[in-house]
């Protein structure tokens, strides 16, 4: 399946951020419009970029697509749906995340329940941040987890590339159930080998309206 966006790509402004810039910096300026790609030494981590366009964007429900996570990261997630600056959040891991780290994806299953949880065979990292106004989308080298290393991430305000890859994520959540993180294997093999394709009955699997925000699949605090 083919994606096309026929809205003109917004200007984008390439930033150099290895001199211990932080988050708020990285992203400034994006709220009158445009894009940012930025280039760091992980003086900030992907959860510090979500914080940072939660306070730009205000109440927002979070998609979150990553290979791996780590504790703190979780908790910090945890805290922002808490405090209301996350209003509903789902997450999408890599099938290998329970046997590779247990306990963070127990805590990760604590924290949200397993209906805020999918995974399949993922590698894709990115963010949708979605106020019901603006949508931005983050793409990163970053996991949920601090790392001193080169990273990038290139963020803008996109309704239509949050609709392609959100539609993704929909299509895992609607096709598989919770509990992800118990499936076997070579079940998430079977899922992913049938992601995107086209069936006889339906022109797409693909579902592109993330308008009902009270959906299973977007994780609470209560």
């Amino acid at each position: 399946m083919v994606w096309t966006a026929t809205r003109p790509k917004a200007a984008r402004e390439l930033r150099q951020l290895t001199n211990g810039e932080n988050a708020w910096q990285a992203i400034a300026g994006l709220e009158d419009g445009g894009a940012v790609f930025g280039l760091t030494k992980g003086s900030f981590s992907l959860i510090d970029l979500i914080r940072a366009l939660l306070d730009l964007a205000g109440p927002s429900v979070v998609t979150v697509s990553t290979w791996t996570a780590a504790k703190k990261e979780i908790d910090d997630a945890a805290d922002l749906l808490r405090d209301g600056r996350i209003t509903g959040l789902r997450w999408l891991v890599d099938y290998s995340f329970p046997r590779r780290q247990p306990a963070y994806c127990d805590a990760l299953r604590e924290r949200f329940g397993d209906d805020a949880i999918r995974v399949t065979k993922n590698h894709a990292k990115f963010a949708i941040v979605d106020n019901g106004s603006a949508r931005y989308v983050l793409r990163t080298s970053m996991n949920l987890n601090k790392n001193a290393r080169l990273e990038y991430f290139e963020v803008e305000d996109s309704p239509e590339l949050a609709d392609l890859l959100g539609g993704v994520v929909d299509e895992v959540f609607r096709e598989q159930l919770p509990g992800g993180c118990d499936r076997r294997p070579q079940d998430a093999k079977d899922d992913f080998a049938r992601l995107g394709v086209v069936r006889d009955d339906a022109a797409s699997v693909y579902g592109r309206d993330l308008q009902d925000r009270t959906a299973p699949g977007f994780g609470r605090l209560d």
